[in-house]
């Protein structure tokens, strides 16, 4: 079943029976500007939290550990995971799959991850549809 972030999901027995989980091969990106406060961790678990106050970009979705913002989602991925995650009882982690790398094309350092998506089964279809869910897809256009 899906993985609890820090916080409870209301009526777990029932929500949980309907749940689903999709995952998303991809990167934190911005980890440059956030060296100094995180050092990735394989096998680290972040939570994934809407970021609609974010003056750059409304739809952003921010990396936390402890409450502190460690990197974003990728642009491309951001605008779909945000609506994904404003739908109540929709959660997100991200866990960490290696170690900070540059791609070059100017993303900056960049730490691979898989991203978690735990829902109701509709969102997690629609966003099966979208093509989304990539488990066995190469990452490197994330």
């Amino acid at each position: 079943m899906c993985a609890r972030v820090s916080r409870v999901i209301t009526s777990e027995s029932k929500m949980e029976a309907r749940m689903e989980q999709l995952t998303i091969t991809s990167f934190v990106r911005g980890y440059h500007a956030y060296q100094d406060f995180w050092t990735p961790q394989i096998g680290e678990i972040l939570e994934l939290r809407r970021e609609p106050e974010n003056i750059k970009d409304n739809l952003a979705v921010a990396v936390v550990k402890s409450d502190a913002v460690v990197g974003h989602v990728p642009y491309n991925l951001a605008p779909t995971l945000s609506h994904f995650l404003n739908r109540g009882g929709n959660t997100g982690t991200a866990e960490i799959t290696g170690s900070k790398l540059n791609r070059g094309g100017g993303y900056g350092l960049e730490v691979p991850c898989i991203y978690r998506l735990c829902g109701a089964k509709k969102y997690i279809e629609k966003m099966r549809r979208m093509n989304l869910d990539n488990d066995d897809k190469d990452a490197s256009n994330a």
